[in-house]
């Protein structure tokens, strides 16, 4: 997710630098100094205290840039991408690299839901 790491190294300056004002911004009710923006139907931007915490792009995207590479949206164009899952939960399966992780959320049925960057996720 190149485009996805270029706006999450830092603040979200860097977001609106990249994509431009976001079209919606909403609360997060469940943690106290985070706020999601919304660009269009398609992405997001979690921010807690003015750094980015997670770029997101939901099913409804074209594809992401993963490592230089256009890859489509869809499971096994991802599981070829990412190769064997390093977690696998409830809600999807993921990759790590240090402390950044790339996690496929599905719903119920095993569909797309979105497709999330965390960088440093642990904090460590």
């Amino acid at each position: 997710m190149a485009a996805g790491r270029a706006c999450s190294r830092g603040s979200g300056g860097r977001c609106r630098e990249k994509w431009g004002q976001p079209s919606g911004k909403e609360r997060d009710e469940w943690q106290p100094g985070c706020v999601t923006w919304s660009y269009g139907k398609s992405k997001n931007v979690g921010l807690c205290e003015g750094t980015v915490s997670y770029v997101q792009l939901k099913a409804a995207a074209s594809g992401a840039d993963i490592d230089g590479k256009k890859v489509k949206l869809d499971k096994q164009s991802l599981e070829d991408a990412l190769g064997a899952p390093a977690f696998v939960a409830d809600d999807g399966w993921g990759v790590t690299n240090g402390t950044d992780a790339l996690k496929v959320f599905v719903d119920d049925s095993g569909n797309l839901v979105s497709l999330d960057l965390f960088e440093d996720c642990c904090g460590v």
